[in-house]
């Protein structure tokens, strides 16, 4: 006990710099999500509230959240007295999802052309096709290159969403692409013929849109996805090594 009239120690308090420096449950499941997506954390996988709360410093109470964020994603599923795991999607969900990103994105790339893609979109486009043109030509894929074909290929398909300024559409492809295998951040082809045709597929895109053919623009997307999933369709079903995607 302090003698009467001692000085109280002050409470130990967080510094403003400290607080700041905390990790937010967004941040806990958007670092969770992309292990989910790139397969480190692999279906069936117990995701246990300790260790991520270990590993980023923090209580248990922001990773509970940021699990229940992923779980109404559909990114994870939780059962009473096993906690949370990340889902397991068969075959059949991994297409159906395949086929309705198809029907999306085939209607908003219409609806881009036949509004008018912005000169800035156009730009930010042929940068990306450009970017892979030039990789493309050197006749061979190497890691490098292949992560530089990974971001060209996201930004494409984004700069065409981000053209139509869809948020109901935006947050609906963003549910079908937490699919392991259906997002474009997730595979690396390294099969220099199917990157070739899929780079083909952008070319005759983004021609639709410049020249505002929004029933072409669709078809090209459409096919250009159903190309997609039917690759990892003969992946997941053969499982031949030599077509084997990294993730």
């Amino acid at each position: 006990m302090n003698p009467v009239g001692a000085t109280q120690p002050a409470p130990v308090r967080r510094s403003e710099a400290d607080e700041g420096k905390r990790i937010s449950p967004l941040q806990i499941a958007e670092a969770i999500r992309t292990r989910i997506l790139k397969g480190s954390l692999p279906a069936g996988s117990h995701l246990l509230e300790a260790s991520f709360a270990a590993e980023f410093g923090t209580s248990r109470t922001p990773v509970r959240t940021a699990l229940a964020l992923l779980a109404r994603e559909s990114l994870v599923t939780f059962a009473p007295n096993r906690g949370y795991e990340v889902r397991r999607f068969t075959l059949e969900q991994t297409m159906q999802a395949y086929d309705i990103r198809g029907a999306l994105e085939g209607m908003a790339v219409r609806m881009v052309a036949e509004t008018g893609i912005s000169p800035e979109g156009a730009r930010q486009m042929k940068a990306c096709l450009d970017v892979v043109d030039s990789i493309l030509a050197r006749g061979q894929l190497n890691v490098t290159e292949q992560g530089s074909w990974r971001e060209m290929n996201i930004l494409f398909h984004a700069t065409i969403e981000r053209e139509l300024g869809n948020q109901f559409l935006d947050e609906i492809l963003q549910t079908m692409r937490n699919v392991p295998l259906v997002a474009n951040a997730v595979i690396q082809w390294y099969d220099f013929d199917t990157v070739y045709r899929y780079q083909s597929d952008h070319h005759r895109i983004f021609d639709a849109i410049v020249r505002r053919q929004g029933s072409r623009a669709e078809a090209a997307m459409r096919e250009h996805l159903y190309s997609a999933r039917e690759f990892v369709r003969s992946m997941l079903e053969d499982r031949a090594p030599n077509v084997r995607p990294k993730v």
